[in-house]
């Protein structure tokens, strides 16, 4: 399977799957991201790993919040997840696929597979299992443990390992702990494999570092249009994300004059992370648009203070 194949099953498999959602009507609500800033679609790729990710994530979760070692939790995230794969046969479809993208990016496997706590797990641990390369699990605390204890031994040279992630934004998971963590085990990271990346931040910031970023999917128009084209979304989602990439404030003018009201009044149904976003955008107002809408700025304030 070519690397065009692969990636219209992919895409094909995250829309259906809904790991990737966009607006279908101009009155839908937007997605609101990290930055507070709102969005035309959003990407949750973890949704690869089926149906049951939640409850997947809630048993990683207990074994984290447990106060064994690493070497006792690592083993059993391992099990979860790849409990989790045997179970789902769209999980597994999903892997057999990256598999063929990673076999045929690094002909010549690496040493080691590294993956970060704990949505990287969910491809990193099956990538590792399906390819026969040791794992090598990172924790948010920058504990870091091998599948094979014996490559934390000191050697004189660091063993090389390729980070695997569900997805590539900003790279900051990346900056803020994987990278540190690998150097502080002597190992080191040349290359990153990720499902998916959104936008040129993250990649600019590892490659100003020294690794190369490498994926089946780069989130630009070309995916949208493919997946227009493919039916996999309307003529409508496409020219809204269209519009996006050419101006996230224009995209952001448009929401507000056609959708503003709406989203005041569809703001209960949103939960603790997107009010917090929802916030975010109005006190920081990123576009300079509050002169424009001072109404909804006002109403929004309003409404915000009300539900905190």
């Amino acid at each position: 399977m070519d690397a065009n194949a692969t990636q219209r099953q992919l895409l094909s498999l995250l829309v259906r799957s809904e790991a990737i959602r966009v607006r279908k009507t101009p009155i839908d609500l937007p997605f609101w991201y990290t930055s507070g800033k709102p969005g035309p679609f959003y990407i949750h790729v973890e949704r690869l790993a089926g149906d049951h990710v939640a409850g997947t994530l809630s048993r990683i979760n207990q074994v984290l919040a447990s106060t064994a070692e690493a070497s006792e939790r690592s083993p059993q995230i391992r099990e979860i997840v790849l409990s989790a794969y045997r179970s789902d046969a769209g999980y597994q479809e999903a892997i057999s696929l990256l598999s063929a993208a990673f076999t045929r990016m690094f002909p010549d496997l690496p040493a080691a597979i590294s993956g970060g706590e704990r949505r990287d797990w969910f491809f990193s641990i099956p990538l590792a299992q399906t390819l026969s390369i040791p794992h090598v699990y990172l924790y948010k605390n920058g504990t870091v443990w091998p599948d094979q204890p014996s490559m934390l031994q000191p050697r004189a040279k660091p063993v090389h390992v390729l980070h695997v992630a569900d997805i590539l934004n900003t790279g900051s998971s990346y900056v803020n702990h994987w990278l540190p963590a690998l150097t502080a085990a002597g190992m080191t990271c040349e290359d990153t494999f990720t499902v998916a990346v959104r936008g040129q931040e993250g990649k600019n910031r590892l490659e100003e570092r020294g690794v190369r970023v490498h994926t089946p999917l780069v989130m630009d128009e070309s995916v949208f249009r493919d997946a227009e084209a493919e039916g996999l979304i309307s003529s409508f989602a496409l020219a809204d994300v269209l519009q996006y990439f050419e101006s996230p404030q224009a995209w952001t003018r448009q929401l507000l004059a056609t959708c503003g009201e709406h989203i005041l009044q569809r703001e209960p149904e949103l939960d603790t992370v997107q009010r917090s976003r929802l916030r975010t955008f109005v006190e920081t107002d990123p576009y300079g648009l509050a002169a424009e809408f001072p109404a909804f700025f006002r109403r929004a304030r309003e409404v915000l203070a009300v539900q905190s």
